[in-house]
């Protein structure tokens, strides 16, 4: 998938609110915290392979965030 992202920079830094501080955004909530439903699966139909690769690496990001933390 080639997405165009405008402001990387803010989207990282959701990304790693959502994922490190449970700061819960409309825009990535539902992939670690199934809130807001409808918006996030009608997205996830039309991008499912996007949903999909973020959901992933947040979770890597997270389990290498706690494996760093504990050392």
């Amino acid at each position: 998938m080639n997405l165009k992202i405008d402001n990387n920079d803010n989207l990282i830094w959701h990304l790693h609110n959502t994922a490190h501080l449970h700061r819960q955004e409309l825009s990535t909530e539902f992939i670690l915290f199934e809130n807001k439903g409808n918006t996030i699966k009608n997205f996830q139909n039309i991008f499912p392979q996007f949903v999909s690769d973020i959901k992933k690496g947040i979770e890597h990001y997270l389990e290498t965030w706690i494996s760093i933390a504990h050392q």
